[in-house]
């Protein structure tokens, strides 16, 4: 089984709207939602002072309750994109091909071949909805179960979005 984990940077607002307006919510309840997020900054404070305003282009709002709802709205199309034609890895006769939570992603499969067309879709699908993968933050763990020593040490050369993934051995 061949797996890496990976870790999102956040969601563009304009992919947020679009993927809420693509669902066809409402115009008013996409105006609150436009109302809400648009326009959003913060500051740090620090003993040296109080830093200008930064502009907030994505992520979600933290402690808002739309908010779980909004991020599995939007991350919809690139799961949808990831599991699409994949045969996943068998665990206890079930198919599994992906493990989602929060902004962290498990990518299981059989072969390491099938792995990186799988990181493959999921790059292009990134790509498409603004997203871009922290690549220092993915790994991959391929392990073969028919041998003893079944953590396979090989670093296979996965990539995301251009960039390599960490091998875990």
């Amino acid at each position: 089984m061949a797996q890496p984990g990976s870790h999102l940077w956040f969601l563009p607002h304009h992919h947020i709207f679009a993927m809420l307006q693509e669902f066809g919510m409402p115009e008013n309840f996409l105006h609150v939602i436009r109302e809400v997020y648009e326009g959003c900054s913060t500051t740090i404070r620090s003993v040296e002072g109080e830093t200008a305003e930064i502009p907030i282009r994505s992520g979600v709002k933290q402690g808002c309750p739309l908010s779980p709802i909004i991020f599995n709205l939007a991350m919809g199309p690139l799961l949808r994109a990831i599991s699409n034609g994949t045969n996943g890895f068998n665990l206890h006769g079930e198919r599994v091909s992906i493990l989602a939570y929060a902004d962290d992603l498990v990518l299981t499969v059989d072969d390491p071949e099938s792995l990186q067309r799988m990181l493959d879709a999921t790059s292009r699908a990134a790509d498409w909805m603004g997203l871009r993968f922290n690549a220092k933050k993915c790994a991959a763990l391929h392990i073969d179960g028919s041998k003893r020593d079944s953590v396979q040490t090989t670093d296979p050369g996965f990539q995301i979005q251009g960039e390599p993934v960490i091998p875990l051995a």
